[in-house]
């Protein structure tokens, strides 16, 4: 885990979140419209299970011993309720988590349907290729390196958001949607000045 990782790992800790969650979610940037929901959210849960819970104490009900396992069973009944639990267990390069277990990434992507989100795009959309197999895979592995750390020249951007708009007339559903996203981070490249 890097240093920035690290950093919103804590974060997260500290509005709530799970470890699990917290060490999942940390690879987004905190400003993810998604991402700010889900905090403010938690920290409204949280406000309503404290005061019920003190309530439930001063009644004899719950212990102060026993708030640790009640918030964990609260979240838990939260993921199984809006149906975010782990459907399959891992596998091939999913995260290692087993079945009927919570799921972070169920909740966020759930979230992230209603975040209000002007020109954002999200991080299941811009999946990394590891190796592409095409021309325009390549340059799409390319083009990722680039936005990191800089460096495309504008007539090999200029060359990919051609290819692109050829490849997008061609394909079809939701190739053809990932194909325009792919297009729109090159033509952001070139509007940078790369």
């Amino acid at each position: 885990m890097g240093k920035g990782q690290e950093e919103r790992y804590q974060y997260l800790l500290s509005r709530w979140f799970t470890p699990l969650e917290a060490r999942e979610l940390s690879m987004l940037p905190r400003a993810t419209p998604a991402l700010r929901m889900l905090i403010n959210e938690r920290l409204d849960r949280r406000d309503r299970f404290e005061r019920d819970a003190s309530r439930r104490i001063a009644r004899g009900q719950w212990r102060s011993a026993d708030i640790p396992q009640k918030w964990i069973n609260n979240l838990t009944a939260m993921y199984r309720k809006q149906g975010w639990c782990v459907l399959e267990g891992p596998r091939g390069q999913q995260q290692a988590m087993p079945k009927g277990s919570p799921n972070p990434w169920a909740m966020y992507r759930a979230i992230e349907k209603i975040a209000p989100a002007k020109g954002y795009v999200s991080p299941w959309q811009l999946r990394q290729i590891r190796k592409g197999s095409t021309r325009l895979e390549q340059g799409l592995v390319f083009v990722q390196q680039a936005e990191k750390r800089g460096g495309a020249s504008l007539d090999q951007v200029a060359q990919w958001i051609r290819e692109k708009n050829r490849a997008i007339k061609k394909a079809r559903g939701d190739r053809k949607g990932q194909l325009t996203i792919e297009r729109d981070r090159l033509v952001r490249l070139m509007e940078a000045g790369t």
